[in-house]
């Protein structure tokens, strides 16, 4: 498996996480129609927020059962 992280400046941080899978083709994305439309990686189907390019995202408070390495409490 191979991982790119990256970030770009700015106050507002958002992270997913994509996967390609080998041998599947995917469509253009809407935004920029050279890159593709890859899938996010989910462990159980939730609805994704909207968001649109060059605007704040809407707030996503995580649940208290969603809490990583005990950090927050």
């Amino acid at each position: 498996m191979g991982v790119l992280i990256a970030e770009s400046p700015g106050g507002l941080f958002a992270a997913l996480l994509l996967f390609e899978e080998r041998g599947v083709k995917y469509q253009p994305r809407r935004d920029q129609p050279k890159a593709l439309a890859y899938p996010v990686f989910q462990l159980s189907p939730t609805a994704l927020p909207d968001y649109k390019v060059g605007e704040e995202g809407p707030d996503a408070p995580a649940p208290d059962e969603a809490l990583t390495f005990g950090a927050g409490k």
